[in-house]
């Protein structure tokens, strides 16, 4: 059924919006590229699909999808609600950045794994809460300038 007063409201909302506006919300799920939000002072069950950006999607991939109930930052395009982008989850107080330095790039997960390269150091660090696997169709050659250290309960070396 029609309400009138909701209509009103939302054509208000609308004829407002006539310019591009940053809002904030929380990932509600994820479809198809899309992220659906609920956007702060939204009801409950008012959720809207805006498209996320990734730093690639062509050739190469690098798609990290957002966990539902991560605040949303989104772009919204002064065409109505359901135009915009989903700009990514920024740190706040409750959820502060990692802290790492600016030649660091640093990934965690949800299982406590951690990554870090720092390319002034030229170093790669795994934490990783599991095994490791690697898989290649080809050669797959180590080369140490200074020296190799294997430290496991038991090593295995196997000829094929």
């Amino acid at each position: 059924m029609l309400n009138l007063a909701d209509l009103e409201a939302r054509v208000a909302r609308l004829e407002s919006r006539n310019y591009v506006s940053m809002r904030y919300g929380r990932v509600t799920g994820t479809k198809d590229g899309e992220a659906q939000i609920q956007l702060n002072g939204a009801d409950e069950h008012n959720t809207n699909s805006y498209q996320m950006l990734q730093r690639r999607v062509l050739r190469d991939q690098r798609i990290k999808l957002p966990d539902i109930g991560d605040t949303a930052l989104v772009l919204e395009s002064g065409q109505g609600e359901e135009q915009g982008a989903y700009l990514g989850a920024p740190y706040s107080q409750a959820v502060p950045g990692p802290g790492q330095e600016q030649q660091v790039a640093y990934s965690k997960y949800g299982d406590g794994t951690e990554l870090w390269y720092d390319r002034k150091a030229h170093k790669l660090t795994a934490k990783v809460k599991g095994d490791v696997s690697i898989e290649a169709k080809g050669t797959v050659s180590v080369t140490s300038e200074t020296g190799i250290k294997l430290r496991a309960p038991f090593i295995g070396l196997a000829v094929l």
